[in-house]
């Protein structure tokens, strides 16, 4: 496969698929569930909830998708919605209590149809696509957003394309930019679409665009990490993942000791005082999330620890 990153252009609609989605554009409180025509792909998304000061975005890893279906190993889709002990509660109808929250499928996933043809894409052709299903559905923003593994590098890209629309970031167990770099066949990572049409995502373009690590300002951003043991391939995960949290100024990076990758399965309490904080941040503008020794006792509670 050539190096060949495709940024997918925001395609103008059709007159009646237009009076479609104008319909969708009620009260930005109303509840949205549908698939929406936007960004010439047709993508699954949900909105519920007020908003708050800003709009949450979940966004799902690689192989993943928003809604109940996760795996007895946790990966897959779910992680959202269907916590491993079932005493705790799901993260995205918490984080709804919280403020208006929007989850989503990428093409071929979940409950969004497969693309029309196999295209390479790229976190930047998913954040262009995300932004264009939200605002077909009239969501304005600004957003949190909130990634989790190969998500993280599109709610990297979303908050590095529109800075204006980002006002905090969650990365979750963040993917990091150039992933693959050690094993020349991993640049290219194809979506599990059971169909005949995938994105086969071109991870050059993350090398490329987000590993100089572009600054998020003084913006509010939280990074957690699951435990990592001594071997060589922990040790550059935990690398990395201390690098991204340096990407804001004012940032916690904290690590659940206890979880496995997909942190809103294993630990969604702490995930939900993460997307918590962020909010609290973002309402009062020109606060800071505060220093780990300040937080030690609300991180504890949810069994994460902060380490920086």
């Amino acid at each position: 496969m050539g190096a060949v990153a495709l940024m997918l252009c925001l395609s103008p609609v059709s007159p009646g698929a237009a009076h479609a989605q104008a319909s969708l554009m009620t009260a930005r409180s109303s509840t949205v569930d549908t698939v929406v025509r936007a960004g010439g792909v047709r993508q699954y998304i949900h909105c519920e909830g007020t908003p708050r000061g800003a709009t949450v975005v979940l966004i799902s890893g690689w192989n993943s998708f928003s809604h109940r279906a996760v795996r007895s190993d946790g990966s897959g889709g779910g992680g959202w919605f269907d916590p491993a002990n079932q005493t705790d509660p799901a993260v995205a109808p918490a984080v709804a209590q919280l403020t208006r929250t929007c989850w989503y499928d990428r093409p071929g996933l979940g409950k969004s149809p497969a693309r029309a043809k196999s295209v390479y894409v790229t976190p930047l052709s998913h954040a262009i696509e995300l932004l264009a299903a939200l605002s077909a559905i009239g969501e304005r923003g600004p957003f949190v957003v909130v990634g989790h593994s190969y998500g993280g590098l599109i709610a990297r890209a979303f908050a590095l394309t529109y800075p204006a629309k980002t006002a905090g970031m969650v990365l979750l167990e963040s993917a990091w930019a150039g992933q693959g770099a050690d094993q020349p066949d991993d640049w290219y990572w194809p979506e599990p679409d059971s169909g005949s049409h995938r994105g086969v995502i071109n991870m050059h373009w993350s090398a490329d665009h987000l590993g100089g690590l572009p600054h998020f300002g003084s913006k509010p951003l939280v990074v957690m990490t699951m435990k990592t043991t001594n071997s060589a391939g922990d040790q550059q995960w935990m690398s990395h993942q201390r690098s991204m949290s340096r990407l804001s100024t004012n940032s916690q990076h904290v690590v659940a000791p206890t979880s496995q990758h997909v942190l809103m399965h294993y630990v969604p309490r702490a995930v939900i005082r993460s997307i918590a904080i962020v909010m609290t941040v973002v309402r009062k503008s020109g606060r800071t999330l505060g220093s780990c020794s300040s937080q030690a006792a609300a991180w504890s509670a949810v069994a994460v620890k902060c380490v920086s």
